[in-house]
């Protein structure tokens, strides 16, 4: 990409990630450079100032830190798990943080802060993220989906992230493959994200009866597909198999050199990989199925903070 060094009159901007257990931030320079981090738990908690709060409070420790060695804080740029309107700064919606849904966070951390801020959704960070730093750096249109307990995704194009016409693009959870199937908790039938998600690791688990069920999570559904026990290696096909059609249609429809796997779920790669490779080369038309690749993520937990970074150092050369 001809755009992936980001330069800016600022050294540094503090990035956090909001997620549902964990709010992790960093102070992060325009080469992509993470000079410190720091993670509290996520505020349990009705009253979304208190979330501002948690912020201010993680913050201040990254910009002490930045001070510390003569550097300057341009900005600050917060990945949240939800819809948002980048544009007003406005959460719109967020299952996993309710008491941000409808919030403007944006317009409270400034004030809180004194400084600009930037918002991203979570896995669109993710998604740049893995763009300037890792597995996708370098490309210009790629496809990024995280399996977490949901799905997320964020999608590049032309180097740029693509938001659509109300900042909502890549909700890519929650295309649809079986018109009749599981219920979503987006309050829709079948999705991508309840068949590939660790929450449909879990359920799938539970559905084939394999020992201890009640108990598992999907590492541990993992492990026994390892040790090659054959109810948890099917729960993977199909894990894998349906994530390979959602692919296959995403590829159709945009395209992309690359599609980058992160999230929890990722760790068991082997177990799925062939299976999502095997759908997409039979669905995907010919020409775009045989050249796109899918690679897992390379940047981990750094993802999101990178990301939001990243769009922040954009954002303040405008």
């Amino acid at each position: 990409m001809t755009d992936s060094q980001p330069k800016s009159a600022h050294d540094f901007i503090i990035a956090a990630d909001l997620g549902g257990t964990n709010l992790r931030a960093a102070s992060i320079g325009a080469d992509g450079t993470i000079l410190h981090q720091t993670k509290i738990r996520t505020p349990r908690t009705d009253q979304p100032d208190d979330i501002v709060r948690a912020f201010i409070e993680a913050m201040h420790e990254c910009g002490e830190r930045t001070v510390a060695i003569g550097g300057r804080v341009g900005a600050l740029s917060v990945a949240v798990p939800g819809t948002i309107d980048a544009r007003t700064g406005t959460v719109l919606k967020a299952p996993n943080v309710p008491s941000l849904q409808g919030f403007a966070l944006g317009a409270a951390m400034e004030q809180a802060s004194g400084l600009p801020v930037i918002l991203a959704n979570d896995a669109d960070a993710a998604a740049m993220g893995e763009v300037w730093q890792g597995a996708a750096r370098g490309r210009d249109d790629v496809i990024m989906l995280t399996l977490g307990t949901g799905v997320g995704g964020g999608v590049v194009m032309g180097g740029e992230l693509w938001r659509g016409a109300h900042s909502a693009a890549g909700e890519l959870g929650h295309i649809t493959l079986e018109a009749y199937g599981e219920p979503c908790p987006c309050g829709g039938r079948g999705c991508l994200e309840v068949y590939a998600s660790a929450t449909a690791i879990v359920r799938m688990a539970r559905e084939a009866g394999i020992a201890g069920a009640a108990t598992l999570n999907s590492r541990d559904v993992y492990d026994k597909a390892k040790a090659g026990d054959l109810a948890a290696l099917e729960v993977f096909r199909r894990m894998g198999s349906y994530l390979g059609i959602g692919i296959a249609s995403l590829v159709n429809v945009l395209d992309p050199e690359l599609v980058v796997i992160g999230g929890g779920v990722a760790a068991g790669w082997d177990a799925f990989i062939e299976h999502i490779k095997r759908e997409v080369q039979a669905r995907a038309f010919s020409a775009v199925g045989k050249n796109v690749e899918v690679v897992p993520a390379s940047c981990g937990d750094d993802a999101g903070i990178l990301g939001a970074a990243y769009l922040a150092f954009k954002a303040l050369r405008k």
